[in-house]
């Protein structure tokens, strides 16, 4: 069996594949052997998918795509660090992206402040550093004293919920976030 014109035709190229919701990051197409190679977008397990007549009966249902773009659906959520003992800042998140398997939220002006009341609140007195969010100006600078380095955050305009459009600052910046479901429970 030669593969189907419409297998080089929709995924060549392409940057993700979606199946059941989840969007993969395409690694591997290999035509000689038949099978498309596939990552979890934000870390996980290669997968293999062999590429035969169920693979094409679902790529012609629509149950399978391949796709340049992921959709932004930004979802609310609760969003904290173990250490801060059940207390998190309200932010958002695309559910499709994730860092390392970690969630990757974005909060608004009020939401890095709040994150700095926090970090003083739980590291203020403890002798260590720990990073903050600087307000110079008209700039927003992460603050990483342990690396002592200072870097600009640029925001993102989102319209969320027909509201103004707010700007959202990504703050994922390697920092390992937890995501709170309304019991305190790591969702």
């Amino acid at each position: 069996m030669s593969l189907p014109r419409e297998i080089m035709d929709e995924c060549i190229n392409k940057k993700y594949f979606k199946r059941d919701n989840q969007y993969y990051q395409l690694s591997e197409l290999n035509i000689a052997f038949k099978y498309l190679k596939v990552y979890p977008l934000g870390g996980g397990f290669q997968t293999t998918i062999k590429l035969n007549d169920h693979f094409f009966e679902k790529l012609r249902e629509g149950e399978y795509v391949f796709t340049n773009e992921m959709p932004v659906v930004m979802e609310t959520g609760k969003f904290g660090f173990d250490v801060w003992n059940n207390e998190w800042i309200k932010g958002w998140h695309n559910p499709f992206d994730r860092w390392n398997g970690w969630r990757v939220p974005w909060l608004t002006i009020e939401g890095l402040r709040q994150f700095n009341k926090m970090q003083d609140k739980y590291f203020k007195d403890d002798g260590n550093n720990r990073p903050y969010f600087l307000f110079e100006e008209d700039k927003v600078l992460y603050w990483d004293n342990q690396e002592e380095e200072k870097y600009i955050i640029e925001p993102i305009i989102y319209n969320l919920g027909g509201w103004d459009k707010t700007p959202l600052y990504d703050v994922s910046l390697g920092l390992t976030w937890d995501m709170y479901d309304d019991e305190g429970e790591i969702a």
